[in-house]
């Protein structure tokens, strides 16, 4: 669900880092529209943490970017995380908890799927290229998202966001939170850029903790977006944890690499949805929010009741029967926001 914005006022300048983990995909399809719904409107800058790889060439958000760190990408993940955790290899453990924990280790075809751990350790590299460049405290919001996601409708101005809380994404759970977007102030960032340590730093002393609260939770999978939901938790910032619509969704191109999902084509756009999900939440929101005066008028605790209840009823008439879904869809555009 939506949460409602608190009553805040950002103060005039409000400086923002957008901040794209692992590497810039689709950027043919989703550069224009970040460019002009996230960056432009928030006068914000342009952070890539990535892989040196073959994929990696010059494109519009390399040219972009105000700050970049680049790795090297390994035959082998395991190498780096022995490497990262000291060589004793205990991080192991962690893979034996749920093959959908740590994905994307391995080499050639015992490669595992998904991408879990390089997203794991992209985010440890991200921390330490922050305060090496003592940009923890040039900022005072930090985005961490990915490049393929298409903006087509604007970012909320971030005055409207309530600066004592992280805002994630409202879906895309798969029981616990979405790892594609956050949005942390600086004084919660430091905290939370420390998500993926106990990974390399204690694995064995996580593993326990992870079995147990497994156990008292009665989660059947342990996966990124547990994980993170997980840490927050333990981090004492799950309280601070608020829910934006989803504004974006993934895409990628007929020849573009995924390690994941590879998606649906849509014949009619010429690329491919990655997740349904997203496009459905993210065409819901687009149907109500067209601007800042939009966004101020959907996050206010009274005025936008009626607007989050419409993308709800939206979001959720596509699970209907197609008999009754049409139904509904008819009503809801006799009655939109």
């Amino acid at each position: 669900m939506t949460t409602p914005a608190a009553t805040v006022t950002a103060p005039p300048g409000t400086r923002v880092l957008v901040i794209f983990l692992c590497e810039t995909r689709a950027w043919e399809i989703t550069a224009e529209p970040f460019r002009r719904n996230v960056l432009d409107v928030l006068n914000a800058d342009l952070a890539l943490c990535v892989a040196d790889n073959v994929r990696e060439q010059p494109n519009p958000f390399s040219e972009w970017a105000a700050h970049t760190w680049r790795f090297p990408e390994p035959d082998d993940w395991c190498d780096v995380f022995d490497a990262e955790s000291g060589g004793d290899g205990a991080w192991r453990e962690l893979v034996d908890l749920d093959q959908s924990f740590l994905g994307g280790l391995g080499a050639g075809a015992q490669r595992t799927p998904g991408s879990g751990a390089i997203i794991m350790w992209f985010r440890r590299a991200l921390r330490r290229c922050l305060e090496d460049n003592a940009l923890l405290d040039a900022y005072d919001w930090f985005i961490v998202t990915r490049s393929d996601f298409l903006w087509n409708t604007p970012h909320p101005p971030m005055e409207l966001l309530d600066d004592d809380c992280i805002h994630i994404l409202d879906g895309e759970q798969y029981g616990g939170v979405t790892d594609r977007y956050a949005a942390v102030p600086r004084h919660l960032m430091r905290r939370f850029l420390t998500v993926a340590d106990p990974i390399f730093d204690a694995p064995h002393a996580l593993a326990a903790r992870m079995r147990s609260d497994r156990e008292v939770r009665g989660n059947a999978v342990i996966n990124p977006e547990w994980f993170v939901a997980f840490r927050l938790r333990e981090l004492g910032l799950w309280n601070h944890v608020r829910w934006l619509p989803y504004i974006p969704y993934a895409v990628r191109l007929p020849t573009g690499h995924t390690s994941w999902r590879s998606g649906r084509f849509d014949s009619t756009r010429g690329y491919y949805v990655k997740y349904r999900g997203e496009f459905i939440r993210a065409q819901a929101v687009a149907a109500v929010i067209r601007d800042a005066a939009d966004w101020a008028r959907f996050l206010s605790p009274r005025r936008g009741l009626v607007r989050r209840a419409y993308v709800r009823a939206r979001v959720a008439c596509v699970e209907l029967p197609s008999r009754v879904r049409g139904r509904v869809a008819r009503t809801l555009r006799g009655h939109g926001a």
